[in-house]
């Protein structure tokens, strides 16, 4: 599946404030009739996984809070503090297995893009510690991931919101209910206004995904 653009994700407070693209569509807030928010996220994982990012960033800052001297002016108290941070990332690491299950379930990377954890580049590696809970050993991590609550709501939201505008596809197609392939530059699938810009908006058209060649269509 080609990689979806994720402008906007879950977070309720940026999908209303700082969203780039305008919701003032008559059509936002529409769902489709067979509209499923567990297809749309099985499609979309970028959003839930950024409700489990932000999660896991509130909890790395309330430990980095709790370790107090992280931010001391004591130069051994904080290296103290910042070596214990390094060694937590370390062990982390340490597990490529389940580095590399973060890297492609979690991260949104293709399986053929890992080459190994002393591969990754400094916006993969940032992008996999994202998903590490400082203070936890690996097993501890994947047991609160895995148990992780998303909200179903926001995701909702999102698709409402900007999902369409976005020409996300929220189902896979079936045979004889799709018609041509999303196209940015087709004016008949964006409107007049969004044409030839960075993000076009596709409202109110709606795609499903086509498993068969992993490509994006309008719904007829």
């Amino acid at each position: 599946m080609k990689y979806i653009s994720s402008i906007l994700l879950t977070s309720a407070l940026l999908l209303v404030s700082c969203g780039s693209m305008s919701v003032d569509d008559p059509n936002a807030g529409a769902l489709p009739s067979d509209f499923k928010v567990s297809a749309y996220s099985t499609l979309n994982p970028d959003i839930a996984n950024y409700q489990l990012r932000s999660a896991v960033a509130d909890s790395n800052k309330a430990r980095k809070d709790s370790l107090g001297s992280y931010r001391d002016t004591t130069i051994i108290s904080a290296v103290k503090s910042r070596a214990e941070w390094a060694a937590d990332s370390v062990e982390f690491l340490s597990d490529s297995s389940y580095v590399r299950n973060i890297f492609v379930n979690y991260a949104g990377y293709k399986g053929s893009m890992w080459k190994g954890v002393d591969s990754l580049d400094a916006d993969q590696m940032r992008m996999v510690l994202d998903f590490n809970l400082q203070g936890k050993n690996v097993a501890q991590n994947a047991a609160w991931i895995a148990s992780f609550p998303i909200d179903s709501t926001l995701i909702q939201l999102q698709y409402e919101l900007y999902g369409q505008a976005e020409g996300r596809p929220y189902k896979n197609c079936q045979s004889g209910t799709f018609g041509k392939m999303q196209d940015p530059t087709d004016m008949t699938q964006v409107t007049a206004k969004s044409y030839g810009q960075k993000y076009p908006d596709y409202r109110p058209n709606t795609y499903c995904y086509n498993t068969a060649d992993g490509n994006i269509y309008l719904n007829k």
